[in-house]
This record gives C-alpha cells, structure tokens and sequence, in this order.
C-alpha cells in the first residue's frame, strides 16, 4: 500500500497491515500509534492481512498496541498468521471476517552469517536456540492470556501448524468476534 493511501487511511484513525511484519513496519504502525494518541483518545482501527514475519518486530508492534491509550480493534481481513497473530493480539478487541485464517505456530529459526570456523557456528547456534526458546515463551504466554488456555495447551496448538477459519478462532478465544 502507497504511503498516501496509508496517509489518508489514518486521517480516519485506521492503520493497516497488509505485508510481511518487518523493523520498517513496526515502525510505521507504532509512530501511527504514538501520532493518533498525541491527537486524541478516539477509537483506532487495525486492519490486518499478513502471512507474518519478523518475530521482534511483531513483539514491538504488540507492546506499542498494549501501549496505547486509545482503544485498537484488529480486524482480520483475510489472514493473520504467525507474527501477525501476535500483532492481533495486542488489540483491545480483536475481530476477523468470516472466512479470515488465524496461524499461530511455533515460528522459524534462521540464520545468514557466515562463519570462518566451527567454534563461531556452535556458539552463535546456542544463542539462537536460547533467544528462540525465549521469544517462543512470550509467544506461548500471550497466547494463554488472552485465550484463556493452558500454556501446554497453546504448546499443543502450534505443533500442529495449521491456519484455522475465524469460527474456531472464536471458539478457541483468538479472537472475540467474527464479523
């Protein structure tokens, strides 16, 4: 989306999501954040269409959505999965449109370094599966905070690594409304 579409969409208070979640759209959405509370504490609207992304920057997005003073509603438009399932979480309401998917997952682990020998490997492999393991908990803990699930419940769901329809989203507590 062109940033003047992105300009005049917020000019009614409506932030969209519709790429992969990245540094430069955490950005974005949380300088439209911090923009629309210093000008009022009306009603902002999330719209969501993403197949994910970067994990941090789905963290960021959701804590500056917690942040905010005025109330957010995500509304998943036609898919929020993986990072982005984070994002909508953050919401202080969160809807999706009948046939919109949820993916919540345990994420991907990826590395593009290069090394110049084995020692550098195995130290910098022991610091991704420690960071994953932790940013996994925060994932898992969300989860279960506003599901009202068990965190070994949440484990369960993202083995099986499927994208679910807005009703089960419902029923499973991803979501409180389907539109």
């Amino acid at each position: 989306m062109e940033g003047r579409t992105h300009d005049v969409l917020l000019k009614k208070r409506i932030i969209y999501l519709g790429e992969r979640v990245s540094e430069k759209e955490a950005l974005r959405i949380g300088d439209a954040i911090i923009a629309l509370n210093a000008e009022s504490n009306a009603p902002i609207m999330l719209y969501i269409n993403s197949n994910g992304g970067n994990i941090d920057a789905g963290l960021s997005i959701y804590d500056m959505l917690r942040h905010s003073v005025a109330p957010i509603t995500g509304i998943v438009q036609q898919k929020a999965y993986s990072a982005a399932s984070i994002i909508l979480q953050g919401c202080h309401a969160r809807k999706a449109l009948k046939h919109a998917q949820i993916l919540i997952h345990n994420g991907f682990v990826g590395m593009d370094k290069k090394f110049d020998d084995m020692g550098d490997i195995e130290k910098e492999i022991r610091a991704i599966i420690e960071d994953s393991a932790k940013k996994r908990a925060f994932m898992y803990a969300i989860y279960a905070e506003k599901t009202g699930m068990s965190v070994e419940e949440i484990k369960r769901i993202c083995l099986v690594d499927k994208a679910i329809y807005a009703d089960e989203a419902k029923t499973l507590g991803l979501i409180d409304e389907v539109i």
